[in-house]
């Protein structure tokens, strides 16, 4: 026969947990691969123009720098038109400019000069000249694909040195950097003007901070703010003489076009919208990022890719252990977080990475999880439905689970499902709760570390009636048995068996105290005999779920052995002792040495005999009190007691004692045998006359106590100590057998009323004193209270 493969120990939640990870692993994977593909291939997806959105954002946000004061920039403006005429200008005007300029500590002219002018010939030459006297002037140089436009050859000679002065905007015509150097395929390399212009000034600590020749990616310019920022002079006042020579002083003189017409403006992330940036004043900004060393840094194509998977990589494990609205907090969070740090970044590092990536994939992140999450858990919520429905069930309801939602497979649909599921999965736990707590026997659950988590009604009447606090979930075994295993030590070796039931069976020590099979029989806190029975409760894959604890009461058990020991006894002593003693006579009366006169030969078998009589009529009587059906009828225990009075009487005033009869009530009804009750109490009344001397008195009394009848009987006799008190209701015990002056009897008519009573459902009780005499009180309820044992009164 093949076995079955046994499942997991945790069986659902490691299947679901393994899965989930398995999806979560997967889905790890897949965004960070995503999002590093994306943000290394940016530029080629069309993602570039969401950067360059942020990109702006921040920078508008963050750039609040004043200008740099050493930087001066002389505008050909609409005014300088207006004033010198149409452009071109002559070039000794710009001869005449430079004369001016001389404190400048180098001059850019942002003007190209490239073609000779036929019509004023002597021009280029003042300008050479005016070029060659400031002597730190820089010339433009313009690139066009392999070749470069050149100034004049005079001014060039005449120039300290020169640089290109392209300006490449980005692909949505916004300029946002300059690159420092452009090399040819020949391998020659061209300065940019901004370059050129600090070697004009010998910068040389600001050149030995820029990056090497062979750096030629293009560097993020931090506009210091936007157009006008910088200190400005119009082109015409500082050729009138109306700006001071000397506020050009050590400063790095611009000069280029800011006139609309020239169309020398290009938009930049500060412009503004329909608004542009002349280049000369692009330049200015990006002199300042050099000589400040503010450029905005950027991390490599590879570096910025692996950031990106960063917080991508952070929202995964932190949902995989969150709810879904959590996990979409900690998702926005994240977003916001990115976004905060790259302006933070920029605002005080001057650097900035590219979010477009990371934000893409964070936010996938959210809804590719719940996803996948939700299908794991949904498929698994699935295969265990379908498992439970093909597991045994007192009830039908896997029909249901079946055909609840058809063969919807949405959410709405599976949940449905869930919900039946659910709903049959409550009614066998109210099925089982309900059969055990309907056991006749007390039974409590207690889990695999010794604590109590289910009680039965009749576990808690059994608290009850041990008058112990109602069993609480949480209680410990040790407290839980402490009424019922009264001693110490075998309460505690019980409650570490309960809290050791294991897979495999009972733990060590079983063999001693067998908990699983026999059981132990204990002796609780009122007497009663109880057999402690475990079971270890099994969970679906195989684990020890804890034990079911079942309190036997045999108790009747254990008092039918007695009874039955007792006859035995009885049988075998009582009633063969005067049965061989007769035949000891008979034995006796063959010997004619040793033969009896016939009259006292009679006389003792005729003693015998009838106390052999005695004996059989006391145990029939007890055995009829104890077991066999009573007829129960209402009856007033005013009239029984008179009967028993008047019956008594004679004996009574035979031993020269009186019989007194006390009722506080005209009436006291009962529910109880006439027969029976009247034998009972009429034994109380025999024993007080019989146990009495003469010229004494018996008081009966009756009074109400509460909800029971009291009957009193009081007489004058001998009395009892403490240790016949203790045996006083015991069947077959006699007390005082050996004097000559007791009466007759078998010791059982004591146990027959105390059995008579309880099946009445009272009590009796005796108290009394050597010489003394006794008191016997019995307690019977009212006929509307009464605890009558009816289940044998229908005759």
């Amino acid at each position: 026969m093949t076995r079955r493969p046994r499942r997991s120990r945790r069986g659902f939640w490691d299947r679901l947990d393994r899965r989930i990870f398995f999806e979560w692993q997967m889905v790890l994977a897949a965004l960070a691969l995503f999002t590093f593909l994306l943000s290394y291939f940016a530029a080629d997806t069309g993602l570039a123009r969401l950067n360059q959105v942020f990109y702006d954002a921040s920078l508008v946000t963050s750039s609040s720098r004043p200008a740099l004061q050493d930087i001066v920039i002389i505008a050909i403006d609409d005014g300088s038109l207006d004033e010198l005429g149409h452009w071109p200008w002559r070039r000794e005007v710009h001869a005449r400019l430079l004369d001016k300029l001389h404190a400048a500590r180098a001059v850019g002219m942002d003007i190209m000069f490239d073609a000779p002018v036929s019509y004023f010939p002597q021009d280029d030459v003042l300008l050479a000249q005016a070029i060659h006297a400031q002597g730190r002037v820089v010339m433009p140089l313009v690139l066009d694909g392999q070749s470069v436009r050149r100034p004049l050859p005079a001014l060039a000679e005449a120039a300290r040195t020169m640089g290109y002065i392209n300006i490449r905007p980005d692909s949505d015509g916004t300029v946002r950097s300059i690159t420092l150097g452009h090399e040819f395929a020949s391998g020659r390399y061209l300065p940019h003007f901004v370059v050129a212009l600090l070697e004009a000034a010998g910068a040389h600590e600001v050149l030995a901070r820029l990056p090497p020749p062979t750096t030629l990616a293009p560097r993020l310019i931090p506009y210091a703010g936007g157009p006008g920022h910088f200190t400005m002079y119009s082109y015409r006042a500082v050729l009138d003489g109306a700006v001071p020579e000397t506020a050009f002083a050590g400063k790095y003189v611009l000069i280029g076009a800011w006139s609309t017409g020239l169309g020398d403006a290009f938009p930049t992330p500060l412009a503004g919208s329909g608004k542009g940036m002349a280049g000369v004043e692009i330049l200015a900004n990006a002199l300042q990022a050099s000589i400040q060393d503010a450029w905005i840094h950027t991390p490599t194509r590879l570096q910025t890719a692996l950031l990106a998977v960063l917080p991508v990589i952070i929202a995964c494990l932190l949902m995989r252990y969150l709810s879904p609205r959590r996990s979409l907090f900690v998702t926005v969070s994240i977003l916001a977080a990115i976004v905060i740090d790259d302006w933070l970044y920029m605002r005080y590092a001057h650097g900035w990475v590219a979010p477009a990536a990371a934000l893409i994939g964070t936010a996938l992140s959210y809804p590719v999880w719940s996803w996948r999450s939700q299908e794991a858990a949904l498929g698994q919520i699935d295969r265990e439905l379908s498992r439970l429905q093909h597991e045994h069930t007192p009830f039908r309801e896997h029909a249901l689970i079946r055909d609840a939602g058809g063969g919807d497979q949405s959410l709405p649909g599976r949940v449905i499902k869930l919900h039946s599921a659910i709903d049959q999965v409550r009614h066998l736990r109210r099925f089982f709760a309900d059969s055990l707590d309907a056991t006749p026997d007390p039974t409590v659950i207690f889990d695999t570390d010794g604590v109590l988590r289910f009680a039965s009604a009749a576990a808690l009447a059994y608290a009850q009636r041990l008058d112990d606090a109602r069993p609480a979930d949480g209680t410990v075994a040790d407290e839980y048995l402490r009424s019922i295993v009264t001693a110490a030590d075998l309460r505690h070796r019980i409650s570490l068996l309960l809290g050791q039931a294991g897979a495999k069976g009972p733990p060590d020590g079983a063999p001693v105290l067998d908990l699983w099979h026999q059981g132990i029989e204990v002796k609780d806190r009122g007497g009663h005999d109880m057999l402690l029975k475990g079971l270890p409760i099994r969970r679906a894959d195989g684990s020890s779920a804890g034990t079911i604890l079942t309190l036997v009461d045999i108790s009747p058990i254990r008092e039918a052995q007695r009874r039955r020991e007792e006859t035995l006894r009885f049988v075998s002593h009582d009633m063969r002792s005067p049965q061989n003693s007769i035949l000891a006579l008979l034995e006796l009366q063959r010997n004619p040495r040793t033969a009896l006169p016939e009259p006292e030969l009679l006389a003792r078998i005729g003693q015998y005999s009838r106390k052999t009589l005695r004996l059989v009529d006391g145990f029939v009587q007890l055995a009829r009190a104890e077991s066999m059906a009573m007829a129960y009828r209402p009856m007033n225990l005013v009239d029984l007691l008179s009967e028993i009075c008047d019956e008594y009487w004679a004996l009574a005033h035979k031993r020269g004692s009186s019989v007194e009869l006390r009722c506080d009530e005209s009436e006291a009804p009962v529910q109880g045998d006439h027969d029976m009750l009247g034998r009972a109490l009429g034994n109380l009344v025999d024993n007080a006359i019989k146990y009495s001397p003469a010229d004494s008195r018996v008081l009966c009394r009756l009074g109400a106590q509460a909800r029971y009848w009291v009957v009193e009987i009081q007489d004058q006799g001998r009395g009892m100590d403490q240790a016949q008190l203790a045996t006083l209701f015991t069947p077959f015990v006699r007390l005082d057998e050996d004097r000559p002056d007791n009466p007759p009897g078998a010791g059982l008519g004591l146990a027959f009323v105390k059995a008579v009573i309880t099946r009445h459902g009272g009590t009796i009780e005796a108290a009394s004193r050597p010489g003394a005499g006794s008191i016997f009180t019995v307690r019977l309820p009212r006929e509307s209270e009464s605890g009558a044992d009816d289940s044998s009164s229908l005759m």
